[in-house]
């Protein structure tokens, strides 16, 4: 705010110099992107703000991880190309009616229109990744009905020890969730610890790997859904 006038209020933006009447702003909620303080940078300091839309079946297990990996993310310039925020805010909010939205608010010092675009691109495609790999964090893993009592009770343990063989995934745990109509379903909750996207799906794909032989080697089935197929004749009919 640059100016404050008997009728009107004077706002500095990125773009241009706006006057706004007092009779709206005094309804109305103005959200600060830019502002200069006494330091000796020549750069003005700028906000950025984006709002996600996060999926519903997101467990409170996925939305604490997804907090908390969007604040390591922001204080990594190398994830941000060498941009450093001076300050952040993350958090979650569900008053739009339309689920769960993460919102994320960063100041960084930056000049110009480009520069902005750029951090906020650089920003989006980096949360829209951790959303991805948020989504695989819960696994569901069914083993057949023939599993034995004996090695029913050590398979949280097998899957746990595919997860962990690799050291930059980590298993937080794994527990029979439900009986379905096929399989006993058991839940892994996992975190990562890699840095490039790429590189976590690629650990994924070694993760699945790794279920299926360790469960293969001590016998246990992962079962194909299974459903009963009625076929009647045209001739029973007549």
């Amino acid at each position: 705010m640059t100016k404050i006038g008997l009728r009107s209020l004077e706002l500095q933006t990125l773009e241009s110099l706006v006057k706004i009447p007092n009779s709206v702003a005094d309804e109305a909620t103005i959200v600060n992107f830019s502002r200069r303080d006494s330091s000796l940078s020549p750069n003005p300091r700028q906000g950025v703000e984006l709002r996600l839309q996060l999926p519903d079946h997101f467990s409170p297990f996925q939305l604490e991880e997804l907090l908390r990996q969007s604040r390591l993310l922001i204080e990594d310039p190398e994830r941000l190309d060498g941009l450093k925020a001076e300050s952040f805010l993350v958090g979650l909010d569900n008053d739009s009616g339309d689920g769960k939205t993460l919102i994320v608010f960063v100041l960084v010092e930056l000049h110009g229109w480009p520069a902005y675009l750029h951090m906020r691109e650089t920003l989006l495609v980096q949360l829209e990744e951790l959303l991805e790999r948020i989504d695989l964090y819960e696994i569901t893993i069914g083993v057949s009905y023939s599993t034995s009592s004996e090695q029913l009770v050590r398979v949280p343990d097998l899957l746990r020890s595919a997860v962990n063989a690799d050291p930059y995934l980590h298993c937080v745990a794994c527990r029979l969730l439900k009986i379905s109509a096929c399989s006993y379903d058991h839940e892994l909750e996992i975190s990562s610890s890699y840095r490039m996207q790429n590189d976590f799906e690629d650990s994924i794909h070694r993760l699945h790997q790794r279920f299926i032989m360790v469960l293969g080697e001590n016998n246990i089935e992962i079962p194909f859904p299974s459903q009963t197929l009625f076929v009647e004749s045209l001739h029973s009919k007549a």
